[in-house]
């Protein structure tokens, strides 16, 4: 995930700090892409160093730290449950399983390297991350126990992959609470619980601690899911750096589907009328809109549908344009003159990359753009309305400390965006030749001139 960057949102600098510590560990432990055979190490590589965040092997780290300044051994365990953990992303996005085809805003395993090379790089980091833990400088009961603690959550009961089969086969189910708690337990909150537990196992912390810090990976593994089920619905690929509304377009039994955020969807549909009204303040007369689309991301199919059926109620015709690599780009906006009066340009990592060209196109061929989010504004755009970022997150930790602190989902009021952002670019828009009115001015949050 990209996650924003404003101060609000930084994390603390030993984040960073012990986020390059495993960087540089996964680096030597990993083979190199030159070993024999190069392909499946590319895979494994590509996969492991695609950008995360490295949460897990942190808290592994400094729950180490807590009773050892010297975290050297923990590091092991750390770097194994990264491991595991992308092993697992790498199976998860298969097709047989959630079909995705972006991961940490880049393209998945199998869209890189084919379905066979995915399959053997996610067993072959299962295989290493378990050989890394042996290797692991404690005494050889504390590397048993590491071992177990980590085998357990990776494997069926209350583990991991028990937590994953539960998911699929609840899939377009109706289930109880208790399952999804069962299922996000066993599939998200198991691995961060061994995080933790193995910091401690390596640092000889006293049982226990080691019973209570077990305690604490659990809930909190438990609200990190809770999380990411609220940031599937309403935030966008983009910020996500993965594709966001699949949970949404698999039927998944999430706490959004289970509890609530029926509103979100009602949000999401008022927000692509909302841009398109706004567009025409400033094209009066539009009666046709292109859509410069990806439509390989589900998330994306979800808002064209939204664009489209607001486009209709507006006496608007609203089409398609799709392109999936940059050099489409020129050619498609190319195809666009004379046959459209604005361009909406719908979020997702390819169009974030390509942003500032697509702008600038579109600026070349007297074309107005409407984006979701403000950073296409500052590069180029038109105008953008959307919900306000940093809100987003706070409504997400508020919701976490809540959980954190012994509340139940089910008992939590979801709170719904109530901040939504209108960004005008004034100097494209004298450069299209076009007159903002000045009441439209006025509403905008920021004016960039």
């Amino acid at each position: 995930m990209a996650y924003p960057t404003s101060a609000a949102m930084r994390l603390p600098d030993f984040f960073e700090e012990d986020r390059l510590a495993v960087d540089a560990a996964l680096e030597r432990l990993l083979p190199q892409e030159s070993a024999r055979p190069a392909s499946i190490h590319k895979a494994m590589r590509y996969s492991v160093f695609a950008g995360g965040k490295r949460i897990r092997p942190i808290l592994c780290l400094e729950a180490a730290r807590i009773f050892s300044p010297d975290v050297t051994a923990a590091m092991h365990p750390a770097c194994a449950i990264e491991m595991i953990h992308t092993y697992s992303l790498i199976h998860d996005d298969l097709p047989a399983l959630d079909n995705d085809d972006l991961r940490r805003g880049k393209p998945t395993c199998h869209k890189k390297f084919g379905e066979a090379a995915a399959i053997l790089a996610g067993d072959a980091l299962l295989t290493l991350a378990f050989e890394t833990i042996g290797a692991t400088p404690v005494a050889p009961a504390q590397c048993v126990a590491i071992v177990k603690e980590v085998a357990s959550a990776a494997g069926t009961i209350n583990g991991m992959v028990g937590g994953q089969v539960a998911d699929l086969e609840a899939e377009r189910q109706r289930i109880e609470p208790d399952m999804l708690e069962y299922i996000h337990r066993a599939k998200t909150a198991a691995l961060i619980r061994a995080c933790v537990t193995a910091g401690a196992l390596c640092a000889s912390a006293p049982t226990e601690d080691v019973a209570r810090l077990r305690r604490f990976g659990d809930t909190i593994g438990w609200a990190f899911q809770v999380t990411d089920d609220i940031l599937d619905v309403e935030e966008s690929s983009e910020a996500l750096g993965k594709t966001a509304g699949k949970d949404i377009a698999q039927q998944k039994a999430t706490y959004p589907a289970i509890h609530g955020l029926k509103r979100s969807h009602e949000i999401a549909n008022d927000l692509a009328g909302k841009r398109i009204e706004l567009l025409r303040e400033v094209v009066p007369g539009l009666r046709r809109l292109a859509i410069l689309a990806n439509a390989g991301y589900s998330a994306n199919l979800l808002e064209l549908n939204r664009v489209m059926t607001s486009a209709k109620v507006m006496s608007i015709e609203a089409f398609i344009e799709e392109v999936g690599q940059t050099d489409q780009i020129a050619p498609a906006i190319e195809r666009l003159k004379g046959h459209t009066e604005a361009l909406y340009v719908p979020a997702n990592p390819f169009a974030n990359t390509n942003r500032i060209l697509i702008n600038e196109l579109a600026l070349a061929a007297k074309l107005p753009t409407v984006h979701g989010f403000r950073q296409y504004v500052e590069t180029g755009g038109l105008m953008s309305y959307g919900p306000n970022t940093p809100d987003l997150f706070r409504r997400a930790g508020d919701y976490v400390d809540r959980i954190l602190r012994g509340a139940k989902p089910a008992d939590i009021p979801i709170e719904q965006p109530t901040k939504f952002d209108l960004t005008i670019n004034l100097r494209i828009a004298k450069a299209l030749g076009l007159t903002v009115p000045p009441t439209l001015l006025a509403r905008a949050d920021e004016v960039i001139e």
